[in-house]
C-alpha cells in the first residue's frame, strides 16, 4: 500500500510539474519529495539558563558564555549554570521555561546530523527576542516582544554533511518566556491543496 501511495504521489507530482510552470514554493516542495535522501536527524535539546540580565535591551546584545564559545561544550559550567538535556521536549509545541525574569536569557542547543549537504526548513517562535546560529554562523536576530507561537519566524538553513550545531538564544522581556521549534515542511503548498 505504501509503495502504491508513493507511486501515485510521484505520478501526480510529474503530471503537475509538466502541466504548468510552478512557482518557487511548489518546485521546492517537489524537489524535497523527489530527492529521496534521508531527512536530517535531530538530537535532543539542551538548555542552559537563565543568565541574569538587566532588562531586554541590555541582554539582547550581551554575549553570555555559550555565545562566546567556538564550540559548545555540554560539560562546561558557567558559574552555577549547567547544560540540561531536555529529552522530553516535543518539536511542534510551545515550550515554556520555568522562570520569567525580565532580561533572563536562555540558550538552547541541539545537534543535527545530515547525510549530505541539504537545506532544512525551520519554523520558530519565541517569547521574547530570538537569535539563531547554525554552525556558529548567525542566521537570525529579532528583537521581538511577543508570546511564543508557531511560524513567527520561517527560514531555511544550510546544513553540511555530518554534524551541524544549532544554537538559539531567547531573551525574555516580561511575563512568561519560551520558544517554538519545528523542522521540515512536508505540507502541501497552498496551490496544491
Amino acid at each position: 500500500k505504501l509503495n502504491q501511495l508513493n507511486n501515485a504521489l510521484a505520478t501526480a507530482e510529474n503530471v503537475y510539474a509538466d502541466a504548468q510552470p510552478a512557482d518557487d514554493e511548489i518546485q521546492a516542495w517537489i524537489r524535497r519529495r523527489r530527492s529521496g535522501s534521508a531527512a536530517p536527524t535531530l538530537g535532543n535539546w539542551h538548555q542552559i539558563g537563565p543568565f541574569q540580565g538587566d532588562g531586554v535591551d541590555q541582554t539582547f546584545e550581551k554575549k553570555f558564555g555559550p555565545e562566546k564559545e567556538k564550540q559548545i561544550d555540554l560539560a562546561r559550567k558557567y558559574g552555577k549554570l549547567t547544560w540540561k538535556e531536555q529529552a522530553d521536549w516535543q518539536d511542534g509545541s510551545v515550550i515554556n521555561f520555568a522562570y520569567a525574569g525580565a532580561g533572563d536569557t536562555t540558550y538552547l542547543y541541539r545537534k543535527i546530523q545530515a547525510s549530505e549537504p541539504t537545506e532544512l526548513d525551520l519554523s520558530l517562535g519565541s517569547d521574547d527576542t530570538i537569535t539563531v546560529w547554525i554552525n556558529r554562523k548567525q542566521i537570525l536576530k529579532n528583537k521581538a516582544a511577543r508570546g511564543a507561537a508557531p511560524d513567527q519566524e520561517k527560514l531555511s538553513v544550510a546544513l553540511v554533511a555530518g554534524e551541524n550545531h544549532l544554537l538559539i538564544k531567547v531573551c525574555n522581556n516580561s511575563g512568561p518566556s519560551g520558544f517554538y521549534f519545528k523542522a521540515g515542511d512536508d505540507t502541501l503548498p497552498k496551490e496544491l491543496q
